[in-house]
C-alpha cells in the first residue's frame, strides 16, 4: 500500500474507524459484520470466477451471497475439526483471510491482463 496515494489514506482511515466501531460498540458489531461475512467474500470470489461480461449485477449479488454462505461456514467447520473454537472473532478472521486471498488472486489476474 502506497501511503502517498490519497485513496490509500482514505481506505486506511475507514479501516481504523471500522475497527474502532467494532471494538467499542458491541451492539453495532452485528450490523457491520453481516455484509463483511455474508457478502464481501462471495462477491470477491464471484469476481475471480466470473468475468464482467458473463453475469450481470443482480446475478453477481445473488451468487455473492450464495458463495459467502457456503465458503465461510465450510471453512469454519473445517477449522473446528482442527480444534479451533467457533466464535465471532474466529469467523471474522476466517472472512478476512478469505477476502485477502481473493484480493491477491484478483490483483494477480489484473497484472496478467495488463
Amino acid at each position: 500500500m502506497n501511503l502517498n496515494d490519497k485513496r490509500s489514506k482514505y481506505f486506511l482511515a475507514a479501516g481504523l474507524i471500522l475497527t474502532t466501531i467494532l471494538l467499542v460498540f458491541k451492539q453495532t458489531r452485528g450490523l457491520v459484520l453481516l455484509p463483511y461475512v455474508f457478502f464481501l467474500p462471495g462477491f470477491l470470489l464471484s469476481k475471480v470466477l466470473f468475468k464482467r461480461d458473463i453475469i450481470d449485477k443482480v446475478e453477481r449479488v445473488f451468487i455473492s451471497c450464495l458463495l459467502s454462505l457456503t465458503v465461510i461456514p465450510l471453512a469454519v467447520f473445517n477449522l473446528s475439526l482442527l480444534g479451533v473454537k467457533i466464535n465471532e472473532i474466529n469467523v471474522l478472521i476466517i472472512s478476512t483471510v478469505a477476502i485477502a486471498v481473493t484480493l491477491v488472486i484478483l490483483r494477480s489476474q489484473n497484472r496478467k491482463q495488463k
